[in-house]
Protein backbone atom coordinates (compact mmCIF):
# COMPACT_ATOMS: atom_id res chain seq x y z
CA UNK A 1 0.00 0.00 0.00
CA UNK A 2 2.76 2.42 0.97
CA UNK A 3 4.65 1.57 -2.21
CA UNK A 4 1.52 2.16 -4.28
CA UNK A 5 0.91 5.58 -2.66
CA UNK A 6 4.54 6.55 -3.18
CA UNK A 7 4.34 5.57 -6.85
CA UNK A 8 1.09 7.52 -7.15
CA UNK A 9 2.73 10.64 -5.71
CA UNK A 10 5.78 10.53 -7.98
CA UNK A 11 5.78 13.73 -10.02
CA UNK A 12 6.69 11.92 -13.25
CA UNK A 13 3.26 10.26 -13.17
CA UNK A 14 1.61 13.67 -12.92
CA UNK A 15 3.65 15.44 -15.64
CA UNK A 16 0.88 15.42 -18.25
CA UNK A 17 -1.98 16.31 -15.82
CA UNK A 18 0.09 19.21 -14.44
CA UNK A 19 0.93 20.41 -17.94
CA UNK A 20 -2.72 20.19 -19.00
CA UNK A 21 -3.89 22.05 -15.88
CA UNK A 22 -1.47 24.94 -16.44
CA UNK A 23 -2.43 25.20 -20.09
CA UNK A 24 -6.11 25.32 -19.13
CA UNK A 25 -5.36 28.23 -16.78
CA UNK A 26 -3.47 30.03 -19.55
CA UNK A 27 -5.79 29.20 -22.43
CA UNK A 28 -8.43 31.95 -22.26
CA UNK A 29 -6.70 35.20 -23.30
CA UNK A 30 -3.00 34.97 -22.49
CA UNK A 31 -1.66 33.43 -25.71
CA UNK A 32 0.75 31.27 -23.69
CA UNK A 33 1.25 27.48 -23.62
CA UNK A 34 3.57 25.37 -21.46
CA UNK A 35 5.56 22.24 -22.20
CA UNK A 36 7.05 20.11 -19.38
CA UNK A 37 9.37 17.39 -20.78
CA UNK A 38 10.77 16.12 -17.47
CA UNK A 39 9.73 15.98 -13.81
CA UNK A 40 11.06 14.08 -10.82
CA UNK A 41 10.46 14.04 -7.08
CA UNK A 42 7.43 13.59 -4.82
CA UNK A 43 4.37 15.81 -5.03
CA UNK A 44 4.35 16.20 -1.23
CA UNK A 45 7.92 17.47 -1.30
CA UNK A 46 10.02 19.31 -3.84
CA UNK A 47 9.46 18.62 -7.52
CA UNK A 48 12.40 19.23 -9.86
CA UNK A 49 12.57 19.34 -13.61
CA UNK A 50 14.49 20.37 -16.69
CA UNK A 51 13.61 22.06 -19.95
CA UNK A 52 10.16 23.46 -19.12
CA UNK A 53 9.22 26.10 -21.69
CA UNK A 54 6.54 28.75 -22.02
CA UNK A 55 5.77 29.74 -25.61
CA UNK A 56 3.67 32.70 -26.70
CA UNK A 57 1.68 32.75 -29.89
CA UNK A 58 3.89 35.60 -31.17
CA UNK A 59 7.00 33.37 -30.96
CA UNK A 60 8.38 34.50 -27.58
CA UNK A 61 9.98 31.63 -25.63
CA UNK A 62 10.83 31.39 -21.91
CA UNK A 63 12.95 28.33 -21.09
CA UNK A 64 13.44 26.99 -17.55
CA UNK A 65 16.62 24.92 -17.92
CA UNK A 66 16.56 23.76 -14.26
CA UNK A 67 13.70 24.40 -11.87
CA UNK A 68 12.25 23.31 -8.52
CA UNK A 69 8.69 23.59 -7.22
CA UNK A 70 6.98 23.07 -3.86
CA UNK A 71 3.18 23.28 -3.67
CA UNK A 72 1.31 24.77 -0.69
CA UNK A 73 -1.68 22.46 -0.80
CA UNK A 74 -3.51 24.10 2.13
CA UNK A 75 -3.55 27.55 0.52
CA UNK A 76 -4.27 26.04 -2.88
CA UNK A 77 -7.31 24.25 -1.49
CA UNK A 78 -8.89 27.17 0.39
CA UNK A 79 -7.68 30.31 -1.46
CA UNK A 80 -5.86 30.19 -4.81
CA UNK A 81 -3.24 27.92 -6.43
CA UNK A 82 -0.10 28.60 -4.37
CA UNK A 83 3.52 27.55 -4.65
CA UNK A 84 5.68 27.65 -1.53
CA UNK A 85 8.73 27.80 -3.81
CA UNK A 86 9.54 28.25 -7.47
CA UNK A 87 13.27 28.36 -8.16
CA UNK A 88 14.68 28.60 -11.66
CA UNK A 89 18.32 28.52 -12.69
CA UNK A 90 19.54 29.21 -16.20
CA UNK A 91 16.30 30.78 -17.36
CA UNK A 92 16.47 32.01 -20.95
CA UNK A 93 13.97 34.61 -22.17
CA UNK A 94 13.83 35.23 -25.92
CA UNK A 95 11.04 37.70 -26.68
CA UNK A 96 9.67 38.47 -30.11
CA UNK A 97 8.64 42.12 -30.33
CA UNK A 98 6.09 42.86 -33.04
CA UNK A 99 5.73 46.64 -33.31
CA UNK A 100 2.53 46.20 -35.33
CA UNK A 101 0.86 44.69 -32.24
CA UNK A 102 1.29 47.84 -30.16
CA UNK A 103 -1.99 49.73 -30.01
CA UNK A 104 -1.68 53.52 -29.99
CA UNK A 105 -4.52 55.79 -28.86
CA UNK A 106 -4.21 58.75 -31.23
CA UNK A 107 -5.93 61.14 -28.84
CA UNK A 108 -3.68 60.22 -25.92
CA UNK A 109 -0.60 58.98 -27.78
CA UNK A 110 -0.29 56.31 -25.12
CA UNK A 111 0.80 52.69 -25.44
CA UNK A 112 -1.93 50.25 -24.40
CA UNK A 113 -0.71 47.35 -22.26
CA UNK A 114 -2.85 44.22 -22.22
CA UNK A 115 -2.65 42.49 -18.83
CA UNK A 116 -4.45 39.12 -18.53
CA UNK A 117 -7.27 39.62 -16.02
CA UNK A 118 -8.42 36.07 -15.27
CA UNK A 119 -5.26 34.73 -13.58
CA UNK A 120 -5.18 34.03 -9.84
CA UNK A 121 -2.26 32.34 -8.08
CA UNK A 122 0.52 33.02 -5.58
CA UNK A 123 4.21 32.15 -5.19
CA UNK A 124 5.52 32.53 -1.65
CA UNK A 125 9.14 32.57 -2.83
CA UNK A 126 10.26 33.10 -6.40
CA UNK A 127 13.99 32.73 -7.18
CA UNK A 128 15.20 33.24 -10.74
CA UNK A 129 18.61 33.41 -12.33
CA UNK A 130 19.35 33.58 -16.02
CA UNK A 131 19.51 35.68 -19.16
CA UNK A 132 16.98 37.89 -20.96
CA UNK A 133 17.38 38.77 -24.62
CA UNK A 134 16.29 42.30 -25.58
CA UNK A 135 15.96 42.92 -29.33
CA UNK A 136 16.47 46.60 -30.18
CA UNK A 137 16.75 47.90 -33.74
CA UNK A 138 17.46 44.44 -35.20
CA UNK A 139 20.23 43.87 -32.65
CA UNK A 140 20.02 41.64 -29.60
CA UNK A 141 21.25 42.80 -26.20
CA UNK A 142 21.49 40.44 -23.24
CA UNK A 143 20.76 41.11 -19.58
CA UNK A 144 21.83 38.68 -16.85
CA UNK A 145 19.35 38.77 -13.98
CA UNK A 146 18.90 37.39 -10.48
CA UNK A 147 15.59 37.75 -8.65
CA UNK A 148 14.40 36.88 -5.14
CA UNK A 149 10.76 37.81 -4.59
CA UNK A 150 7.23 36.69 -3.86
CA UNK A 151 4.23 37.02 -6.12
CA UNK A 152 0.50 37.43 -5.59
CA UNK A 153 -1.67 37.50 -8.71
CA UNK A 154 -5.37 38.35 -8.49
CA UNK A 155 -7.83 39.32 -11.23
CA UNK A 156 -7.76 42.98 -10.15
CA UNK A 157 -4.10 43.32 -9.15
CA UNK A 158 -0.73 41.66 -9.68
CA UNK A 159 1.79 42.27 -6.88
CA UNK A 160 5.51 41.51 -6.89
CA UNK A 161 7.31 41.90 -3.57
CA UNK A 162 10.95 42.16 -4.62
CA UNK A 163 13.51 41.28 -1.95
CA UNK A 164 16.36 41.73 -4.42
CA UNK A 165 16.64 42.10 -8.18
CA UNK A 166 20.00 42.51 -9.91
CA UNK A 167 20.65 42.98 -13.62
CA UNK A 168 23.83 43.28 -15.67
CA UNK A 169 23.90 44.32 -19.33
CA UNK A 170 26.56 42.03 -20.73
CA UNK A 171 27.64 44.16 -23.70
CA UNK A 172 28.18 47.27 -21.56
CA UNK A 173 29.35 48.03 -18.04
CA UNK A 174 25.77 48.70 -16.95
CA UNK A 175 24.47 47.04 -13.80
CA UNK A 176 21.67 47.67 -11.33
CA UNK A 177 20.26 46.37 -8.05
CA UNK A 178 16.79 46.89 -6.55
CA UNK A 179 15.84 45.84 -3.01
CA UNK A 180 12.71 45.74 -0.81
CA UNK A 181 10.42 47.08 -3.52
CA UNK A 182 6.77 46.44 -4.38
CA UNK A 183 5.54 46.39 -7.98
CA UNK A 184 1.75 46.54 -8.37
CA UNK A 185 0.13 46.06 -11.78
CA UNK A 186 -3.51 47.12 -12.06
CA UNK A 187 -5.85 47.09 -15.04
CA UNK A 188 -4.59 50.39 -16.46
CA UNK A 189 -1.47 51.23 -14.46
CA UNK A 190 1.71 49.96 -12.80
CA UNK A 191 3.40 51.27 -9.65
CA UNK A 192 6.83 50.84 -8.05
CA UNK A 193 6.54 51.93 -4.41
CA UNK A 194 9.31 52.33 -1.86
CA UNK A 195 11.85 51.48 -4.54
CA UNK A 196 15.47 51.44 -3.47
CA UNK A 197 18.68 50.23 -5.04
CA UNK A 198 21.54 51.42 -7.21
CA UNK A 199 22.39 51.81 -10.90
CA UNK A 200 26.07 51.65 -11.85
CA UNK A 201 26.92 52.34 -8.21
CA UNK A 202 24.50 55.29 -7.98
CA UNK A 203 22.24 54.66 -4.96
CA UNK A 204 18.62 55.79 -5.17
CA UNK A 205 15.22 55.49 -3.55
CA UNK A 206 11.82 56.68 -4.68
CA UNK A 207 8.64 55.67 -6.43
CA UNK A 208 7.55 55.30 -10.06
CA UNK A 209 4.09 55.26 -11.63
CA UNK A 210 3.04 54.32 -15.15
CA UNK A 211 -0.51 54.79 -16.44
CA UNK A 212 -1.31 53.89 -20.04
CA UNK A 213 -4.63 55.80 -20.09
CA UNK A 214 -3.36 59.34 -19.44
CA UNK A 215 -0.67 61.68 -20.67
CA UNK A 216 2.10 61.87 -19.54
CA UNK A 217 2.38 58.15 -18.90
CA UNK A 218 5.34 57.85 -16.53
CA UNK A 219 6.07 59.87 -13.39
CA UNK A 220 8.21 59.47 -10.33
CA UNK A 221 10.22 60.83 -7.45
CA UNK A 222 13.89 59.93 -7.03
CA UNK A 223 16.08 60.69 -4.03
CA UNK A 224 19.84 60.10 -4.29
CA UNK A 225 20.92 60.51 -0.68
CA UNK A 226 24.66 60.54 -1.30
CA UNK A 227 26.62 60.17 -4.50
CA UNK A 228 30.40 60.14 -4.36
CA UNK A 229 32.00 60.65 -7.75
CA UNK A 230 34.09 57.50 -8.42
CA UNK A 231 37.79 58.19 -8.68
CA UNK A 232 38.09 55.78 -11.62
CA UNK A 233 35.71 57.87 -13.75
CA UNK A 234 38.47 60.45 -14.19
CA UNK A 235 41.47 58.23 -13.47
CA UNK A 236 42.83 58.64 -17.01
CA UNK A 237 42.56 62.44 -16.82
CA UNK A 238 45.15 64.72 -15.16
CA UNK A 239 42.81 65.73 -12.34
CA UNK A 240 43.70 65.60 -8.65
CA UNK A 241 40.61 67.44 -7.44
CA UNK A 242 38.21 65.54 -5.17
CA UNK A 243 34.56 66.19 -5.93
CA UNK A 244 32.24 66.59 -2.96
CA UNK A 245 29.42 64.10 -2.47
CA UNK A 246 26.07 65.26 -3.86
CA UNK A 247 22.52 64.75 -2.57
CA UNK A 248 19.84 64.98 -5.27
CA UNK A 249 16.04 65.15 -5.43
CA UNK A 250 14.26 64.67 -8.78
CA UNK A 251 10.60 64.74 -9.73
CA UNK A 252 9.89 63.84 -13.38
CA UNK A 253 7.13 63.16 -15.89
CA UNK A 254 7.54 61.40 -19.22
CA UNK A 255 5.74 60.04 -22.27
CA UNK A 256 8.66 57.55 -22.63
CA UNK A 257 10.32 59.83 -25.20
CA UNK A 258 10.45 63.22 -23.49
CA UNK A 259 11.46 63.49 -19.83
CA UNK A 260 10.88 66.72 -17.90
CA UNK A 261 11.26 67.41 -14.21
CA UNK A 262 12.42 69.46 -11.26
CA UNK A 263 15.84 69.00 -9.64
CA UNK A 264 17.30 70.01 -6.28
CA UNK A 265 20.92 69.34 -5.31
CA UNK A 266 22.96 70.02 -2.18
CA UNK A 267 26.20 68.90 -0.55
CA UNK A 268 28.25 69.26 2.68
CA UNK A 269 30.17 72.24 1.23
CA UNK A 270 27.08 74.47 1.39
CA UNK A 271 25.86 73.96 -2.16
CA UNK A 272 22.09 74.32 -2.62
CA UNK A 273 20.65 74.73 -6.11
CA UNK A 274 17.24 74.15 -7.67
CA UNK A 275 16.17 73.97 -11.28
CA UNK A 276 14.69 72.02 -14.15
CA UNK A 277 15.81 69.17 -16.39
CA UNK A 278 14.63 68.17 -19.87
CA UNK A 279 15.73 65.01 -21.74
CA UNK A 280 14.68 63.43 -25.04
CA UNK A 281 15.28 59.82 -26.01
CA UNK A 282 16.14 59.62 -29.73
CA UNK A 283 17.03 56.67 -31.92
CA UNK A 284 20.71 56.11 -31.15
CA UNK A 285 21.26 58.93 -28.68
CA UNK A 286 19.85 60.84 -25.71
CA UNK A 287 19.76 64.62 -25.75
CA UNK A 288 20.00 66.67 -22.58
CA UNK A 289 17.99 69.63 -23.81
CA UNK A 290 18.67 71.60 -20.66
CA UNK A 291 19.72 71.17 -17.07
CA UNK A 292 19.37 74.55 -15.39
CA UNK A 293 20.32 75.04 -11.74
CA UNK A 294 20.07 78.28 -9.77
CA UNK A 295 20.99 79.48 -6.30
CA UNK A 296 20.82 83.00 -4.88
CA UNK A 297 23.67 84.21 -7.11
CA UNK A 298 24.87 81.29 -9.23
CA UNK A 299 23.46 79.85 -12.42
CA UNK A 300 24.62 76.62 -14.08
CA UNK A 301 23.15 75.60 -17.45
CA UNK A 302 24.11 72.37 -19.25
CA UNK A 303 23.00 70.85 -22.56
CA UNK A 304 24.42 68.00 -24.60
CA UNK A 305 24.18 64.57 -26.21
CA UNK A 306 25.01 61.02 -25.17
CA UNK A 307 25.25 58.54 -28.05
CA UNK A 308 24.82 54.78 -27.84
CA UNK A 309 28.46 54.32 -28.89
CA UNK A 310 29.63 56.22 -25.80
CA UNK A 311 30.34 59.57 -27.44
CA UNK A 312 29.36 62.61 -25.38
CA UNK A 313 29.21 66.31 -26.18
CA UNK A 314 27.92 69.27 -24.26
CA UNK A 315 27.87 72.97 -23.51
CA UNK A 316 28.13 74.48 -20.04
CA UNK A 317 27.19 78.08 -19.27
CA UNK A 318 28.55 79.40 -15.95
CA UNK A 319 27.32 82.50 -14.13
CA UNK A 320 29.08 83.48 -10.87
CA UNK A 321 30.10 79.85 -10.44
CA UNK A 322 32.00 79.01 -7.23
CA UNK A 323 34.06 75.86 -7.69
CA UNK A 324 34.70 75.63 -3.93
CA UNK A 325 31.04 74.56 -3.55
CA UNK A 326 31.75 71.48 -5.69
CA UNK A 327 35.38 70.52 -5.05
CA UNK A 328 36.97 70.05 -1.64
CA UNK A 329 39.94 72.12 -0.46
CA UNK A 330 39.42 74.92 -2.99
CA UNK A 331 39.49 78.68 -2.52
CA UNK A 332 36.25 80.59 -3.28
CA UNK A 333 35.95 81.61 -6.92
CA UNK A 334 33.66 83.57 -9.22
CA UNK A 335 33.65 82.07 -12.73
CA UNK A 336 31.65 83.29 -15.71
CA UNK A 337 31.77 81.96 -19.24
CA UNK A 338 31.17 79.02 -21.55
CA UNK A 339 32.75 75.56 -21.78
CA UNK A 340 32.19 73.15 -24.71
CA UNK A 341 33.20 69.51 -24.35
CA UNK A 342 33.39 66.37 -26.46
CA UNK A 343 34.61 62.97 -25.38
CA UNK A 344 34.07 59.24 -25.00
CA UNK A 345 32.88 57.14 -22.07
CA UNK A 346 33.87 53.47 -22.04
CA UNK A 347 33.14 51.16 -19.11
CA UNK A 348 32.09 54.15 -17.00
CA UNK A 349 35.40 55.95 -17.58
CA UNK A 350 36.18 59.11 -19.54
CA UNK A 351 39.20 58.15 -21.64
CA UNK A 352 39.48 61.06 -24.09
CA UNK A 353 38.11 64.55 -24.11
CA UNK A 354 38.27 67.83 -26.03
CA UNK A 355 37.51 71.09 -24.23
CA UNK A 356 36.99 74.56 -25.66
CA UNK A 357 36.49 77.34 -23.13
CA UNK A 358 36.01 81.05 -22.80
CA UNK A 359 35.87 81.87 -19.09
CA UNK A 360 36.72 84.65 -16.66
CA UNK A 361 37.46 84.37 -12.92
CA UNK A 362 37.36 87.47 -10.69
CA UNK A 363 37.91 86.40 -7.06
CA UNK A 364 40.92 84.10 -6.68
CA UNK A 365 43.55 86.83 -7.01
CA UNK A 366 41.65 89.89 -5.83
CA UNK A 367 41.73 92.66 -8.43
CA UNK A 368 43.64 90.49 -10.93
CA UNK A 369 41.05 88.76 -13.10
CA UNK A 370 41.90 85.42 -14.70
CA UNK A 371 40.83 84.80 -18.29
CA UNK A 372 41.20 81.46 -20.08
CA UNK A 373 40.34 80.92 -23.76
CA UNK A 374 41.22 78.21 -26.27
CA UNK A 375 41.07 74.46 -26.78
CA UNK A 376 42.91 71.46 -25.39
CA UNK A 377 42.50 67.70 -25.84
CA UNK A 378 43.44 64.73 -23.71
CA UNK A 379 43.83 61.17 -24.98
CA UNK A 380 46.10 58.27 -24.00
CA UNK A 381 47.74 60.40 -21.31
CA UNK A 382 48.69 63.04 -23.86
CA UNK A 383 47.57 66.59 -23.02
CA UNK A 384 47.61 68.48 -26.29
CA UNK A 385 47.26 72.20 -27.08
CA UNK A 386 46.91 72.10 -30.88
CA UNK A 387 45.74 75.71 -31.03
CA UNK A 388 47.06 78.24 -28.53
CA UNK A 389 45.44 78.24 -25.09
CA UNK A 390 45.58 81.76 -23.71
CA UNK A 391 45.73 82.40 -19.95
CA UNK A 392 45.70 85.95 -18.61
CA UNK A 393 46.12 87.15 -15.04
CA UNK A 394 45.56 90.88 -14.84
CA UNK A 395 47.56 92.52 -17.67
CA UNK A 396 49.88 89.52 -18.10
CA UNK A 397 49.23 86.84 -20.73
CA UNK A 398 50.76 83.49 -21.62
CA UNK A 399 49.91 81.38 -24.68
CA UNK A 400 50.48 77.62 -24.63
CA UNK A 401 50.91 75.51 -27.77
CA UNK A 402 52.27 71.97 -27.77
CA UNK A 403 51.84 68.82 -25.70
CA UNK A 404 52.57 67.18 -22.37
CA UNK A 405 53.02 63.40 -22.19
CA UNK A 406 51.96 62.39 -18.70
CA UNK A 407 53.39 58.88 -19.07
CA UNK A 408 57.00 60.08 -19.12
CA UNK A 409 56.52 63.75 -18.11
CA UNK A 410 57.86 64.84 -21.50
CA UNK A 411 56.93 68.45 -22.30
CA UNK A 412 57.03 69.82 -25.85
CA UNK A 413 55.61 73.30 -25.46
CA UNK A 414 55.91 76.72 -27.05
CA UNK A 415 55.23 79.58 -24.64
CA UNK A 416 54.50 83.14 -25.65
CA UNK A 417 54.57 85.70 -22.86
CA UNK A 418 53.11 89.20 -23.00
CA UNK A 419 53.66 91.69 -20.18
CA UNK A 420 54.51 88.66 -18.06
CA UNK A 421 54.95 89.43 -14.39
CA UNK A 422 56.67 87.38 -11.72
CA UNK A 423 53.21 86.86 -10.23
CA UNK A 424 51.97 85.18 -13.44
CA UNK A 425 55.00 82.91 -13.77
CA UNK A 426 54.80 81.83 -10.13
CA UNK A 427 51.05 81.13 -10.27
CA UNK A 428 50.47 79.74 -13.79
CA UNK A 429 50.57 76.18 -12.49
CA UNK A 430 48.43 76.86 -9.41
CA UNK A 431 45.35 78.26 -11.20
CA UNK A 432 42.62 75.86 -10.16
Amino acid sequence: MIVAVNIFLQSASWRHPIENYINQQLSDDTGWTVNIPELEGNLLGKVEGKGMSFTHENGTVILFADFGIKVNYLKSLFTAPTLSLLSVENIIVSPVVNTDSLELETDLDSVQVNVPSNLQFAIDRLKIGGRVEIPINDKSHYVDIRLDSRLNVRPDEKEFFISELSATVNDTAGFGVMRNTTLSILETSAHFTQASGSINGLPFEGEFHYDWTIQPDLSGNIHIERYDFPRDVFEDLPLDAKMSSIETFIYFESDLVHYNGDVTIKNPLGLYMKGEVSLTNHDGYISLNRLGLDSDETNLSISGLYEDNGRISGNVLLTEFDISKWVTDQDPSNINGTVMMEGTIEKNMVNDISVTMEINESELYGDRDISVSGTFTFNDNLLNFASPLSISVGPSTVELKGSINLNDDLVDMDLKLKDASIFLVNNIYTIR
